[in-house]
């Protein structure tokens, strides 16, 4: 069912029951007109007294229009007989048409015409009816039908001849009113009648509103005590009473108001109790179809059943928000075994009406017709249109749009842009999709569930391109109608790496004075100085084991930094770079493994050892991973930096890796280590130097190292920063230091890693993004 109603005429006042019968709805209640869907107050008005008929499929209002009129000019009560050629009608009035009768009245459906058999004498209001093949019941007010004594509940035949059934209600189980019946609902296979009320006693049997009775005789069958909690004595206090009932056939369900404001379902077999859904706000009707119950009431706190909400206890006034429509699951336990809890589900279908005229209570009445839920009462409004008395949903069309939230977005991290909303709601559709857009082309879709009550804040993050502006809009489906977009909203991804870390290539040695008090210096930096690579005395670990060399990585690792042991990778015996001269070809060590050979195979073996060599000596020291210094650029060696790799972890679990081709690479080498220096080379060439599109576009910053010597100053060591920020590097160095290579063999005659900066505490300040200590 919907939650979008149905063109749907007006009455000019309220709508008290509702009946169908053979493509017909009849609507009863308490009106002089009815108009068309849209009408105004007195506008396109057609006479009505207190009756009218509708086509169940158009909603078009028919001919038959008898009036109803003397006593309290109102029809409570209208059931169709089974073989619906009649409509049974109760209230308070003392002419049907141009016929004299007493609160009650037959129309024949086949002519619109008052039946001459049914006319017995009531003596007071009928509130409720229910009907068989052979047997109609009332209830209501009354004290005698036809003449004869027969307390609020009565049964006869259809040509008014009074049945014996009999039975004593009295007492009052809301304070505020007087004896009655409000509800009747009959389940002939297993003869019984339920009835509902204001009464505290049925039979001299001790009953709260509610009772089943034979429905030959009247005696009580069902006290239903577990039901509604008993009438308290205090007359200041709210009690119950129920409004309504109606059945299933293998079930029955229970509206009331008062104490007890919510939904019963039980058996009709034996009475026993599926569930009590205590929601607050005095419930008017209910409806079983097709597995959920349909209820109308001014619901304004469900927090005791599932899926409903929690009204905040602000009561039922103004201040709190009343949901008239409701729908629930009707659920059973399979095994019959008593719960505690509720095994009923409030489900999403929230069309809504005003609270209205008279008592302001909002629905008062439903009925099904031709498979379209037809409602009446006292609302004025539907879905916050104005709409009177009378409205009808369907199964389809779901024409129901839902509203799209506003979106907001910001850009928490480089190349990181986070879109933010909150959930929107449909009121028949419980999850809705979200589909967003960037710059016109749809991206991704989201799934939320949602409630006007609970609307979840929802959030995406999109990966872009560091520094890339875009453009962004939302729009909401509940899977057959679509929001217009909003927005759009434009938003600026953060350069890349706004937060770094220093990371230093620290050659030089710690056995010497000078060089253990730049080792002290870096143990005392802050966490802006992630990584501190240390080279022994050879391109590799320092051996023989090196005391001085244990305690220093053990104090700068201790201090929170990453300790990286030195290894020359020797590009794995290949020239550095395409034309190079075979003079520039590295060789591995001729002490080494490797024994002075160029080839790749050497390398690997040299490699390995100096890796191993590295936590053989110094691993309980701290040292926390292999740096792999003068590495090839080439994809075909790629694999094998990953197989070393591989290696390092495998041999010493949680090891960090790092290679230095020194420029930058292709995407094959994005797996080959942990963090993989891109840049290193001076300054003025850094300003004339881009990385690839993969660096720029990865969302992982801290994969891409730069190294820039030759920067003179701090202006120049900011701006270096700067510029490996919008480059997505996560790691940085910048030196005053300069490198001297010769050009003949490749060696460095002068590094200038070899020291520390003056503007080291601003280089750590501008990479991290914090002052420093």
């Amino acid at each position: 069912m919907t939650a979008d109603p149905l063109s749907t005429w007006q009455t000019d006042g309220i709508v008290w029951s509702l009946a169908y019968a053979k493509g017909v709805v009849y609507v009863g209640g308490t009106f002089d007109h009815i108009r068309p869907p849209g009408a105004a107050p007195g506008s396109q008005e057609l006479a009505r007294k207190n009756f009218a008929a509708f086509d169940a499929k158009t909603g078009k209002p028919l001919a038959c229009a008898p009036k109803f009129t003397g006593g309290s000019n109102t029809i409570r009560a209208m059931k169709a007989s089974p073989d619906g050629s009649l409509i049974y009608i109760g209230g308070s009035f003392s002419k049907a048409g141009p016929v004299g009768r007493s609160n009650t009245a037959a129309l024949k459906t086949a002519d619109c015409t008052i039946g001459a058999n049914w006319k017995p004498k009531v003596n007071s209001i009928i509130r409720a009816i229910d009907v068989t093949a052979d047997t109609v019941y009332i209830g209501g007010l009354f004290g005698t039908v036809q003449a004869q004594t027969r307390e609020r509940i009565a049964a006869l035949r259809p040509d008014s001849t009074l049945l014996p059934f009999q039975a004593t209600v009295r007492g009052a189980s809301h304070y505020d009113s007087a004896t009655e019946v409000y509800a009747i609902t009959v389940a002939p296979k297993l003869n019984k009648v339920i009835i509902g009320g204001n009464f505290t006693r049925v039979n001299n049997t001790g009953v709260n509103a509610l009772a089943g009775l034979n429905a030959t005789t009247g005696k009580t069958v069902n006290a239903f005590t577990d039901y509604i909690t008993p009438a308290v004595t205090a007359p200041y206090l709210p009690k119950s009473r129920v409004k309504s009932l109606a059945n299933d056939g293998t079930n029955f369900f229970v509206g009331a108001e008062g104490a007890f404001d919510g939904r019963i379902a039980g058996r009709l077999s034996d009475g026993f109790r599926y569930w009590t859904d205590n929601c607050i706000g005095a419930t008017q009707v209910v409806l079983p179809y097709k597995d959920v119950l349909y209820s109308g009431s001014h619901a304004w706190d469900c927090q005791s059943t599932p899926g409903g909400w929690h009204g905040g206890w602000l009561g039922p006034g103004p201040t709190a928000r009343r949901q008239h429509f409701l729908a629930q699951s009707i659920s059973t336990l399979p095994d019959g075994s008593r719960s505690l809890a509720p095994t009923t589900t409030i489900l999403p279908w929230f069309p809504d009406t005003n609270d209205g005229i008279g008592e302001k209570l909002g629905p008062r009445t439903m009925t099904m017709g031709g498979g379209v839920l037809w409602a009446g009462g006292e609302f004025t409004t539907v879905n916050g249109k104005r709409q009177q008395g009378l409205t009808r949903f369907s199964a389809s069309p779901d024409i129901g749009t839902p509203q799209v939230p506003l979106l907001s977005a910001s850009s928490p991290s480089s190349g990181k842009i986070k879109l933010n909303w909150k959930a929107s709601w449909d009121r028949d559709d419980g999850t809705l999709t979200y589909k967003i857009y960037r710059d016109g082309v749809y991206l991704t879709s989201l799934n939320q569930d949602s409630r006007y009550w609970n609307r979840p804040a929802m959030s995406f993050t999109d990966t872009v391109t560091p520094g890339s502006r875009h453009r962004y809009s939302l729009e909401v489906t509940d899977g057959t109608n679509v929001s217009g977009r909003n927005g759009p909203i434009y938003v600026t991804a953060l350069p890349s790496a706004t937060n770094q870390q220093v990371a230093i290539p620290a050659y030089w040695s710690p056995k010497t004075a000078d060089g253990a008090a730049k080792f002290s210096q870096l143990a005392k930096s802050s966490s802006a100085n992630g990584i501190v690579v240390i080279s022994g005395g050879v391109p590799g670990p320092e051996v023989p084991f090196n005391a001085t060399y244990a305690q220093t990585i053990k104090k700068v690792h201790d201090s929170g930094k990453r300790v990286i042991g030195y290894v020359d990778s020797g590009f794995l015996g290949t020239p550095p770079y395409n034309g190079a001269p075979p003079s520039l070809t590295r060789k591995t060590r001729t002490d080494g493994p490797g024994k002075g050979s160029s080839s790749p195979e050497a390398w690997f073996k040299q490699i390995v050892h100096d890796i191993d060599g590295w936590y053989r000596l110094y691993g309980e020291s701290g040292v926390d991973g292999i740096f792999l210094d003068q590495a090839t650029q080439y994809c075909a060696y790629a694999p094998s930096y990953a197989a070393l790799r591989d290696h390092i972890k495998k041999r010493h679990p949680g090891a960090y890796t790092i290679i230095n081709p020194g420029l930058p690479v292709d995407q094959c080498y994005e797996n080959a280590a942990d963090t993989i220096i891109t840049f290193e080379g001076s300054y003025d060439t850094y300003q004339r130097t881009s990385p690839k599109a993969w660096q720029l576009n990865s969302a992982h910053p801290e994969k891409f190292w730069h190294l820039i010597h030759n920067a003179p100053n701090e202006t120049a060591m900011a701006a270096a920063v700067s510029r490996s920020k919008q480059q997505n590097a996560g790691y940085v160095y910048v030196t005053n230091g300069t490198t001297t290579v010769d050009p003949s063999s490749g060696d460095t005659i002068q590094s200038a890693w070899g020291t520390i900066p003056p503007y080291w505490n601003s280089e750590l300040a501008a990479a991290s993004g914090r002052p420093q200590p």
